[in-house]
């Protein structure tokens, strides 16, 4: 009924919107269903006419006031175009931008932001348009608050008290609610705002000089949820408590080899493989995925706490899941020697890695193997003879795997799949959450076997319910911006690489020879990092848009139902095509679907953010215990016009080096190829050169590290000046300008102050 319903109405809406009567086949056309629908749509506009909510003339359909219906929409259409509904992104400066996923975001200066937060839906107002098209906007309506939740520090000296918050939020006592007067200095606060928009005071979450507290404000900054209510918690207990894994409808896969490969610390296993080979030469691979459709019913009280989640949240000492313990690390998780139920994609390929067929059944395994990344290395990749003999039962599928894996990988690569080969840093920690070691983790043939397989899993459902037209979240990765391709050019001419000549027909091959030609340049791991931003985030999107990193025409989110509610619904759906083949696209309700794309996109990045701002408070904290006034070497991994973003190496860290802080020139910004210049000796700093840096600041609110060059610095390129070149004259308060507000440096003693903008995105997992 309710998918009926909501066809009812979108037919409604369609004929209403039209000016003069239309045929049955318009209304199809416009609905995007196949003839085999049409008796369907007919029986529902004899209702809707039955109903006298449509008139029918002929053999055409209308709706009498439609043409007022319409010309009011075009006056509601006229005038939106100055008005822009979006996401609001606070900077640390005060002002804002609103997302516009049409074009460029909408500027808003701090006095028009009208009490609107970071993370808010907001209405915007275009005021004007600059000579460069940037529109500037008043915030006219917030719609819905982003954040509830809000950290800070309170600073007290004598009898004055303030409270300063994390992040790119300013907040006046005016709108606080409840200030605590007996505060101390460095408490870390929790407040919550309520409808009015107002701030009220919770709790203390204890002291910014203990590391313990780190986790609850950045789970908080992030708006994730450290805690499951315990009402979700006992409906994850009462599913446990009677659930009993039965053969049913389900494929037995129990009589395959079946193995799991996770990293050693995993919390949770949704995938497992096996190989079989068959009689014509052909290999059988068997990828299974956990099924938690089975446990998590659709709008359940579990299904509803898992949605607002939408993803898993993995911190170095912890996981914060998308679902409760007894669901994700025992029930749905595919541990060994136990009965687990799954989705399973049944390929069949041959000796060089090509898909000749598939199948996909709802399964049953018990996996005999729980490997690590780490174990398959050793044994596959530098044949540990030890090794191989302790797991020989399992090796050869083994073998077989990372051979398939690596042509699958060839095969990509020469469609034009990225390989972008930057190791992840990682961060461990004491018993006392202090930072134990930091490190570079670089993947191994061992992990990108596991990947290759999970990436054919999510093209082949995708593919499978495209064809049969069914709505299912895709995971989009659309092609880059060619203003952002012709700024990544320039850059690399001043590294003297010519861009490939299918830079602008095979995009992703040209990039493929890019990235290669800079893995041997100093600093390649910065330089690449640079190819990786001229590209588009990847989100969840209704319409397939496919995504240009893998080369993949339709690819969606399939193997990690246990951490990620876009696999859950993709879960869900294909189940039901499972259990009735014949069902189609009229058959599933898509009304939310675009919905949840957005929310689990939002849900996503606030997890790599909550991630990464973890671990550079970690390890702002051991620099300002252990490290500062201390010399480092680093490579310049950002130029812009107020300084040098550094990446320390051993600390994997980045921090400024404000224009201030250079004593021997006038340096000036050169936005061509990312560098500053000294006016003077035409010395030059630029992205991926190496720089010796010493340790001045630690501000650990705004989480800045502020950093100067030293006088031992590595021989650097120069740039000569031009026979005839003009020196600018400058004023005075260009003189003494700093930050973003001028290019030039000062020469004289060095500044314990920095500027700039902070903050950063990155983190994920497989797929």
């Amino acid at each position: 009924m309710t998918v009926m319903l909501n066809i009812k109405k979108k037919i409604l809406d369609f004929v209403s919107l039209k000016e003069d009567p239309v045929k049955l086949k318009s209304i199809m056309k416009n609905l995007g269903l196949g003839g085999s629908d049409r008796q369907y749509v007919k029986s529902l506009l004899t209702e809707l006419v039955k109903e006298g909510a449509v008139t029918k003339i002929g053999n055409q359909f209308w709706v009498p006031d439609g043409k007022q219906q319409s010309l009011d929409i075009k006056r509601t259409k006229t005038r939106m175009r100055d008005t822009l509904s979006g996401r609001m992104c606070l900077t640390s400066r005060g002002f804002g931008f609103v997302e516009n996923p049409k074009g460029d975001d909408w500027f808003v200066p701090e006095r028009a932001l009208a009490g609107a937060r970071h993370g808010d839906q907001v209405l915007a107002r275009k005021v004007s348009r600059d000579a460069n098209n940037r529109i500037s906007a008043e915030v006219i309506e917030i719609e819905s608050f982003g954040k509830t939740l809000m950290t800070g520090v309170f600073e007290v000296e004598g009898h004055f008290q303030k409270f300063t918050p994390f992040g790119p939020v300013t907040l006046e006592r005016r709108e606080m609610i409840g200030f605590p007067q007996d505060a101390t200095d460095g408490q870390v606060g929790l407040w919550e705002r309520s409808e009015s928009g107002k701030w009220h005071f919770q709790k203390m979450l204890g002291h910014l000089d203990d590391p313990m507290v780190d986790e609850e404000i950045v789970l908080v900054e992030a708006g994730i949820p450290r805690v499951f209510p315990p009402e979700v918690l006992a409906a994850g207990e009462d599913v446990g408590r009677h659930f009993q894994f039965e053969l049913g409808d389900r494929t037995d896969f129990r009589d395959r080899l079946v193995f799991t490969v996770d990293g050693a610390d995993a919390r949770d296993f949704d995938d497992a493989l096996h190989f079989r080979e068959l009689p014509d030469g052909h290999i059988e691979v068997g990828i299974h995925i956990a099924d938690v459709s089975p446990f998590v019913k659709e709008d359940g009280l579990l299904d509803r706490c898992a949605q607002e989640r939408g993803n898993s949240v993995y911190l170095p000492h912890k996981a914060i899941p998308m679902l409760p313990s007894i669901l994700s690390s025992d029930l749905c998780s595919l541990r060994p020697d136990e009965d687990r139920y799954t989705l399973s994609v049944v390929a069949i390929m041959d000796r060089d890695a090509q898909l000749k067929s598939y199948t996909l059944h709802k399964g049953l395994i018990r996996s005999s193997f729980r490997l690590t990344y780490s174990q398959v290395a050793k044994a596959c990749l530098d044949k540990d003879a030890e090794l191989r003999e302790e797991l020989k039962e399992v090796v050869p599928s083994l073998d077989l795997s990372i051979a398939l894996a690596r042509a699958m990988h060839k095969q990509r690569r020469a469609k034009g799949g990225l390989v972008i080969d930057i190791p992840e840093v990682v961060v461990k920690l004491d018993e006392g959450h202090k930072l134990e070691s930091v490190s570079l983790y670089r993947q191994t043939d061992a992990n990108r076997m596991i990947e290759a397989f999970m990436v054919l899993a999510n093209e082949i459902v995708a593919r499978h319910m495209e064809e049969r037209g069914i709505g299912i979240p895709y995971r989009i990765h659309e092609q880059p911006d060619m203003d952002r391709i012709e700024d990544l050019v320039t850059f690399l001419k001043g590294f003297g690489i010519e861009p490939p000549m299918e830079l602008g027909t095979q995009t992703g091959v040209a990039l493929n020879k890019i990235i290669k030609a800079l893995q041997n340049k100093p600093g390649a791991r910065v330089l690449q990092t640079q190819v990786l931003k001229s590209l588009k985030l990847a989100e969840y999107n209704i319409d397939n848009r496919g995504h240009f990193g893998l080369a993949s025409t339709s690819y969606a989110h399939f193997t990690s139902p246990i951490r990620r509610y876009a696999d859950l619904i993709v879960h869900r759906r294909l189940t039901r095509l499972l259990k009735k083949s014949d069902l189609g696209p009229e058959h599933f309700d898509d009304g939310r679907l675009m919905e949840d794309c957005e929310h689990i996109s939002t849900t996503e990045r606030e997890a790599m953010t909550a991630e990464k701002s973890f671990r550079r408070i970690k390890i702002l904290r051991h620099i300002r215990e252990h490290e500062m006034g201390n010399e480092f070497h680093g490579i310049i991994e950002e130029v812009k016009n107020f300084g040098l973003m550094v990446r320390l190496d051993d600390l994997y860290i980045s921090g400024l080096v404000h224009v201030e802080e250079f004593r021997d020139d006038y340096y000036v910004y050169n936005p061509e190829n990312l560098s500053l210049i000294g006016r003077n000796k035409g010395r030059v700093y630029q992205v991926g050169d190496e720089i010796q840096v010493q340790i001045l600041l630690v501000d650990f609110i705004a989480r800045r590290l502020d950093l100067a060059p030293t006088e031992n610095q590595p021989p650097q390129r120069k740039v000569p000046q031009r026979s005839g070149q003009k020196r600018v004259k400058r004023t005075l308060s260009q003189k003494l300008s700093r930050g973003p507000r001028g290019g030039d440096a000062r020469p004289g003693p060095r500044s314990r102050r920095g500027g700039g903008k902070k903050g950063g995105r990155g983190g994920g997992r497989r797929g």
